[in-house]
């Protein structure tokens, strides 16, 4: 592809972006009678799969900063959906965990998501939205290399 076509249409970021985004809409809407917002989801599936970690962890591991997963922390704990208590092995971090109405709250997470996966690729064949997911992991898993292990080629 020339690069001038390439940066004219910037196809990829401009379409991710959009699902995303519109991704992070559609769950706010159908999570909205629980109180939980649409970036919320996100951590609640989180710590879901990994129980019991600090907010260092957390940002990591889900490459947002951490001023915003203590925002997100700071919602669910006011809604009764996370806990927070003292490390043992450091006094000044916190072992965060779902509390028992956030892990009822992950059922409701999942069959949204499952929910909007299933609309968002109607009209695609099983073998279509296999190739795009395994696409799009080998996109996400270069873009990773690009940023974090040095690899970019544009200087």
């Amino acid at each position: 592809m020339e690069k001038n076509k390439n940066i004219r249409e910037n196809w990829l970021m401009r379409d991710a972006s959009a699902i995303s985004r519109f991704g992070f809409i559609f769950m706010g809407k159908a999570l909205k009678e629980h109180n939980v917002s649409g970036g919320d989801h996100g951590t609640i599936m989180f710590l879901s799969k990994h129980p019991q970690v600090n907010q260092d962890f957390i940002s990591h591991r889900t490459m947002l900063d951490k001023a915003t997963i203590a925002k997100s922390l700071a919602r669910l704990e006011e809604q009764g959906l996370v806990m927070r208590e003292v490390d043992p092995n450091n006094k000044r971090a916190k072992i965060i965990s779902l509390t028992e109405e956030g892990e009822k709250i992950v059922n409701i997470v999942e069959d949204a998501l499952d929910t909007w996966s299933k609309q968002v690729t109607e009209g695609l064949t099983e073998q279509e939205v296999q190739k795009f997911t395994a696409l799009a992991a080998k996109i996400a898993r270069n873009a990773r290399s690009l940023v974090h292990e040095g690899h970019c080629k544009c200087d």
